[in-house]
């Protein structure tokens, strides 16, 4: 069963769209089923007038400024670099290049020949938590100097997407009024968990979003969607309650926001003309 707002968009139509089906959710893992969170479909689908303005997608890419401050810094990002590759040849690699491995072997050497500055600014940083200062502070108090940062940017990860779709449906008729109905409770039923036993609950439905018609070529893709609201406001605006013959409100205005379930990545972009 397919719902349709307007009654008569479809492919053949010639206007842009926009498809939503529920599915079983599955673990990214796919150890649980099909994989990539997403199941088999649960029956049915409703498809959408495209909204004037599409919801904005952010593509978010985790970097943050960490500091390898002073001589604890230079040293602790060299073993740390070491560790990471598996390789102790490479410890002093970071502080002037690539050395290799008898020469990393040097470098190691020489972070252990400043063992003495290592351990003065471990002092300067207890003396600054007692006095309430930083390691810096005092420095620059004394010395008129600070300890160099080092600051290195370092990439933490990709984030997962949000976005939302707003409609609003002012149908035509008291028919249309009553598929609008039916639109809003597929929707509820199928982001809403279901009872499982008196101490259980069925994890709710994920969603498939895709764009119809000759612009959906040109816009971007959804990966499967976890929904997480969903609001409904009846004649919002009007200067007063109306409705149909059969009781349904002449407009309803519907919100819902989504998060997909899965990063973006470069793979994923290249495979469509604009990408994720």
């Amino acid at each position: 069963m397919t719902l349709r707002y307007p009654t008569e968009i479809n492919s053949t139509s010639g206007s842009d769209y926009v498809v939503f089906s529920a599915h079983k959710y599955r673990s990214n893992s796919g150890s649980s089923g099909t994989g990539g969170g997403i199941g088999p479909s649960v029956g049915g689908n409703v498809v959408l007038y495209m909204p004037n303005t599409t919801p904005t997608m952010k593509n978010e890419q985790n970097w943050e400024a960490k500091k390898f401050e002073g001589p604890m810094g230079v040293a602790a990002r060299e073993i740390g670099s070491a560790v990471a590759s598996g390789n102790v040849g490479e410890l002093g690699s970071g502080v002037g290049g690539n050395y290799g491995t008898i020469n990393g072997f040097k470098a190691a050497a020489g972070q252990i020949q400043n063992l003495p500055d290592v351990v003065r600014q471990g002092a300067i940083q207890a003396a600054g938590q007692f006095a309430g200062t930083t390691a810096n502070q005092i420095m620059a108090l004394k010395t008129g100097r600070v300890f160099n940062p080092n600051i290195e940017l370092l990439y933490e990860g990709p984030n997962i997407r949000g976005f939302e779709f707003n409609f609003s449906f002012i149908p035509k008729n008291s028919s249309e009024a009553a598929t609008v109905a039916e639109i809003i409770k597929y929707f509820k039923v199928n982001s809403a968990p279901k009872t499982s036993g008196s101490m259980m609950y069925e994890i709710p439905h994920v969603w498939k979003i895709d764009y119809g018609g000759a612009g959906g070529t040109w816009m971007n893709k959804f990966k499967t969607s976890a929904m997480g609201s969903i609001s409904v406001a009846y004649n919002s605006g009007l200067d007063q309650h109306a409705t149909f013959s059969n009781g349904f409100p002449i407009r309803t205005d519907l919100q819902m926001s989504f998060q997909e379930v899965d990063v973006i990545t470069a793979e994923d972009h290249g495979a469509f003309p604009m990408g994720y």
